[in-house]
Order: structure tokens, then C-alpha cells, then sequence
């Protein structure tokens, strides 16, 4: 009988089995190392794409704010000068306001009425008097009237009364001109007599 030993061939078919099998670990081994290799360095370069991208941004960023700063400097400053500009308007226009007042009365006085008082407070215009006849103050009322300065000319209240031993008509009457204003003045007629 011949005895063949098949033990060498087995561990043979084993070692080469073992062999493929790290052969195989090795390369998959080696594909996922470069893979992961790849993967990284993909992600590396987009890091860096990215950073370069946000730098970019945050100067851009930096510039705009410098100019937004700016911007709203030059508003805060055209505001400025806007309120400047209204305030020059209304001392021009308030300059004017009395005297086109003090006009207008002036040359609707009659002769047989004289003002005492005379107040203005923005818009309003209240003036206290005397005259010698209803039909003065009538005439003088009318004479208001006719003015464009003036939106209403109201009558408040006319009583008589004596002044320096004559009967005379004392009376109040009130303005509203056309054009409102912040001017608020107070005239006493008797004390500019007195200067």
C-alpha cells in the first residue's frame, strides 16, 4: 500500500488562502487609506477655497461699512442742515409776520378809535381799544377785514365806558392770520406812547 501524505498540501492550500486573503485586507486597506486621503485633501482645498472666500467677504464687508458710516454721517448732516434750512425759513418769515400785522392795523385804524393793547401769540392776534362810535369800530372791523393777512376778524366784546370823563365804546377783537406763525410777541400801544 502506498501512503500518500496530503498534510503539506492542505497547509499549502492554507498559507496561500491566508496569503490572498491579506493580499486582499492589504489592498482594500490601502484603497480606503486613499480614498480617505483624497477625501481629505478634496476637503483640504475646498477649506481653503472657503477661507479664502471669507477673507474676501470680510474686507468687502469692512469697506461697506466704512461707506455706510458715511452714508449715514451724510444723512445725520443733510437732517442737520434740512432743520437749519426750516428754522432760517421761519425767522424770515416770523420777521416779517409783526410788521405785516402792525401794517395792516395801522392803516385800518379810523379816526375816532385808538388801541390800548395788542397781543400776539403764533397765529392769533388779540387787540383791546377804545373808540368814540359803534360805527369806528364797525369801520375798523370792516377795514380788517378787506385785509388778505388775516383768515377770520372776530368782534369778542364792546361795552361802554368813560375814559378821562368821555363815554366811549371799549372793545376787544380777536385775529387769526392767514399764515400761522411761532412768534409769540406782546405790544403795549400805551407803553410805546409813553417812550
Amino acid at each position: 500500500m502506498i501512503k500518500i501524505n496530503l498534510l503539506p498540501y492542505r497547509e499549502l492550500g492554507k498559507q496561500s488562502e491566508i496569503r490572498r486573503q491579506l493580499v486582499a485586507a492589504i489592498l482594500i486597506f490601502a484603497v480606503v487609506i486613499g480614498g480617505v486621503g483624497w477625501f481629505w485633501n478634496t476637503q483640504k482645498e475646498e477649506i481653503n477655497v472657503l477661507t479664502v472666500k471669507i477673507k474676501r467677504s470680510e474686507q468687502e464687508l469692512e469697506r461697506l461699512k466704512t461707506i455706510v458710516k458715511k452714508v449715514d454721517e451724510a444723512k445725520k448732516k443733510k437732517q442737520e442742515l434740512e432743520t437749519k434750512h426750516k428754522i432760517i425759513a421761519d425767522l424770515k418769515d416770523n420777521q416779517k409776520g409783526p410788521i405785516v400785522v402792525l401794517d395792516d392795523i395801522s392803516t385800518s385804524l379810523t379816526s375816532d378809535l385808538w388801541l390800548t393793547t395788542l397781543k400776539e401769540d403764533g397765529s392769533m392776534v388779540e387787540m383791546n381799544g377804545y373808540a368814540l362810535s359803534l360805527e369806528g369800530i364797525y369801520a375798523f372791523l370792516k377795514n380788517l377785514q378787506r385785509s388778505k393777512n388775516f383768515a377770520t376778524v372776530e368782534l369778542i366784546n364792546s361795552k361802554q365806558s368813560n375814559f378821562e370823563g368821555q363815554k366811549v365804546n371799549q372793545f376787544t377783537i380777536t385775529l387769526i392770520r392767514a399764515k400761522a406763525t411761532k412768534v409769540k410777541a406782546q405790544v403795549s400801544l400805551e407803553e410805546r406812547r409813553s417812550r
